[in-house]
C-alpha cells in the first residue's frame, strides 16, 4: 500500500506534535488569534481560534503525540509490514496527530465536525490496522464505528439545533445568542451533546466499544487515542 516509511511518518508525526504543543504553550503564555478561510469547506467558511484552553489542550496532545511517535519507531519496527508497520498505517498516524492537535482550535459547528470525523475515521483505520491478523480487530472495528458516528450523529443534532437557535454556527455566534434559547431547547441540546462526548469517552453506559476496541487496537495509536486527550469541556 503507498503511504509514509516508518522514519518519514515519525519525523512528520513528531513535527505536528511539537508545533501543536509549541502553539499551545504560547496560548498558555497569552497569546491569542483568530482567523476564517473561505472555500475549505464546501457550505461554510472554516474558523479557528486559539486562546487560553484550546492552548491548554494543543499543548497536552502535542506532548503526547511527539511521545507516542518516538516510541513507534521500536514497536512499528518490531511488526514488521503488515499492521501498524504498514504504510497505510503510517500514514494515518500524523494525519491523526494533525486532527488531534487542531480540533481544539475549531472556533465553528463545521470545523469543528469535520476535525472531529477526520479524527474519528483516523482512529477507525488504526483500530484496524491489525484485523488481518485478528478477527476480533474487525469486531472491535465495528463497535468503534458504530459507537463513534452515533457520537457523530448526536452532536450533529444537538449543534444543528444550537446554531439553529442563537443564529449563527460560529462558537461566538452560540455564545452571543445563548442567551435567546429557551430552557426548553438548551436541554435538549446539553444532553444531546452530552451523550455525544460520552460515547466518545467512554462513559458508561455508553462504554462497549472500550474494553473491545483498545486491547486491538496498536500502542501508538491507543495511546493517542484514549478518551482523555480528545475534549475540550
Amino acid at each position: 500500500a503507498l503511504g509514509l516509511a516508518t522514519p518519514t511518518a515519525v519525523a512528520v508525526g513528531t513535527g505536528v506534535g511539537a508545533a501543536g504543543g509549541t502553539a499551545g504553550v504560547a496560548a498558555l503564555g497569552g497569546s491569542r488569534w483568530s482567523a476564517a478561510f473561505r472555500g475549505l469547506l464546501p457550505l461554510a467558511e472554516a474558523h479557528v481560534a486559539v486562546d487560553a484552553l484550546a492552548g491548554l489542550f494543543m499543548a497536552v496532545a502535542g506532548a503526547v503525540v511527539v511521545a507516542v511517535a518516538v516510541y513507534g519507531i521500536g514497536y512499528a519496527s518490531g511488526h514488521g509490514p503488515h499492521g501498524i508497520g504498514a504504510r497505510t498505517a503510517q500514514t494515518v498516524l500524523p494525519l491523526f496527530a494533525l486532527t488531534l492537535v487542531l480540533v481544539p482550535v475549531a472556533a465553528s459547528v463545521s470545523t469543528f465536525l469535520v476535525l472531529w470525523e477526520l479524527m474519528a475515521l483516523a482512529s477507525l483505520l488504526l483500530v484496524l490496522a491489525e484485523h488481518r491478523e485478528r478477527a476480533s480487530v474487525r469486531q472491535a472495528g465495528v463497535w468503534y464505528a458504530v459507537m463513534t458516528h452515533l457520537g457523530l450523529v448526536l452532536l450533529l443534532a444537538g449543534f444543528s439545533v444550537f446554531a439553529a437557535q442563537a443564529g449563527g454556527e460560529t462558537f461566538a455566534a452560540l455564545r452571543s445568542g445563548a442567551h435567546a434559547v429557551s430552557p426548553t431547547v438548551r436541554g435538549l441540546v446539553f444532553v444531546l451533546v452530552g451523550l455525544a462526548f460520552s460515547s466518545k469517552a467512554g462513559a458508561v453506559p455508553l462504554h462497549a466499544w472500550l474494553p473491545r476496541a483498545h486491547p486491538e487496537a496498536p500502542s501508538p495509536g491507543d495511546q493517542r487515542a484514549r478518551p482523555g486527550p480528545l475534549h475540550r469541556p
